[in-house]
C-alpha cells in the first residue's frame, strides 16, 4: 500500500517537472524575442536612415522623408541641402 503511494508521487514531481521545462522554455523565448524587438527598435531610433529614403538638412536640423518636400523651409533657418 505504501508503495503505491510513492509511485503516484513520483508521477507527479515528473508531470511538475515536466512543467517547469515548459515554462522556462515559454520564459526563455518570451525573453529572447523581447530583446530582440528591443534591439531592432533602437537600431531603427538611431539610425533613421534605414526606414526613410531621404535626409532634409535645414540649418542645424535633419529631417528624413520618403515623399519629396517643397522649399518652404528655406529663409530664416538656412539654406536647404537635400540628399537623395
Amino acid at each position: 500500500m505504501n508503495s503505491g503511494w510513492r509511485t503516484e508521487n513520483f508521477t507527479t514531481v515528473q508531470k511538475s517537472a515536466g512543467m517547469v521545462k515548459k515554462i522556462k522554455k515559454w520564459a526563455l523565448r518570451f525573453i529572447a524575442t523581447g530583446i530582440f524587438l528591443a534591439l531592432l527598435l533602437l537600431t531603427f531610433m538611431f539610425n533613421p536612415t534605414l526606414l526613410y529614403a531621404n535626409k532634409t538638412v535645414v540649418g542645424k536640423y535633419s529631417i528624413y522623408h520618403n515623399k519629396p518636400i517643397n522649399n518652404r523651409f528655406s529663409g530664416s533657418a538656412g539654406t536647404i541641402e537635400c540628399n537623395t
